[in-house]
């Protein structure tokens, strides 16, 4: 599995999330999912494709929602995130939905599944490809006997009045998309603490495309998306003075070759990349 598909699914993965999201979402608010009475499923399974031949396929992340923390199941809760609209989603969901259907074929009492999609795009939302004939054509003598799977997609960016209905951890992760998605330069101000650092600014970085939350210094016991901001900022500072050091070296190196003084010499003090990279910028003219 990559970093990235890794990253996505880790917040998700702990239970306070995986029920917060549910309740906000699917049952507006109400805590009718207990974090304590879920249990991880396999996100793994298999199928045969053209040729009889065997592919896997793997599910973001699946949930068992058991009675008051025995192990008899009530239904299977399953999140896919995405962050942007796939166009034949409802072709993955009912597959997906048809393998964990099938496993329970032995079983006395089979579950029901729910799967909901996660949608982490700000510059368009998802309203269309939400059903299975938005991605076949079924002629109208077919029509009757058709089963129209649906899927439900959630738009993170603008679910604004369920998001507030978040409780935990992300309520953050809304918040902030909610808030690209109106201002494309927007500096995190949310004060609110969250508890899984690692996980939340891994999602992030992933699902914004930004490499520098994941580079940002942790602390244990929580932080808010303003002390985020803070640290990126420092970041940034650091960076830009640690350019300037290297454009200030580089112009060092450029005048000393001007002046003739050999690359044995300039070896004292610099790198043999540093001068081949002033070599390199001085037949361009930079660096001046």
């Amino acid at each position: 599995m990559g970093n990235k598909d890794l990253s996505e699914k880790i917040l998700m993965d702990y239970n306070d999330v995986f029920a917060d999201i549910l309740n906000a979402y699917l049952f507006n608010g109400e805590e009718f999912i207990n974090p304590d009475n879920l249990e991880n499923a396999s996100v793994h399974s298999q199928y045969k494709a053209a040729g009889d031949e065997l592919h896997e396929q793997e599910r973001d992340v699946l949930k068992y929602y058991n009675y008051d923390k025995v192990r008899v199941h009530l239904g299977i809760f399953g999140i896919e995130n995405q962050s942007s609209i796939d166009t034949k989603m409802p072709l993955r969901i009912i597959g997906y939905d048809g393998v964990n259907y099938r496993m329970q074929y032995e079983e006395e009492q089979p579950v029901p599944i729910i799967s909901i999609v996660l949608y982490f795009g700000t510059k368009k939302k998802w309203d269309t490809h939400l059903k299975l004939s938005d991605c076949v054509d079924v002629i109208p003598e077919f029509q009757p006997y058709f089963n129209d799977y649906k899927i439900h997609v959630i738009n993170v960016a603008w679910e604004e009045e369920k998001n507030k209905l978040l409780k935990g951890d992300f309520a953050v992760v809304a918040d902030f998309f909610e808030n690209m998605r109106k201002n494309p330069d927007y500096v995190p101000d949310n004060p609110q603490k969250f508890k899984h650092v690692d996980a939340v600014l891994k999602l992030l970085s992933v699902f914004s495309s930004d490499e520098r939350y994941v580079h940002i210094p942790k602390e244990e016991g929580g932080m808010s998306m303003c002390e985020v901001a803070d640290r990126l900022e420092k970041i940034g500072i650091a960076k830009g003075i640690e350019q300037g050091v290297k454009q200030a070296t580089l112009r060092d190196i450029i005048n000393m070759l001007k002046y003739g003084i050999p690359e044995e010499k300039l070896l004292e003090d610099y790198t043999e990349e540093e001068i081949a990279k002033a070599k390199e910028l001085r037949e361009n003219g930079g660096a001046s």
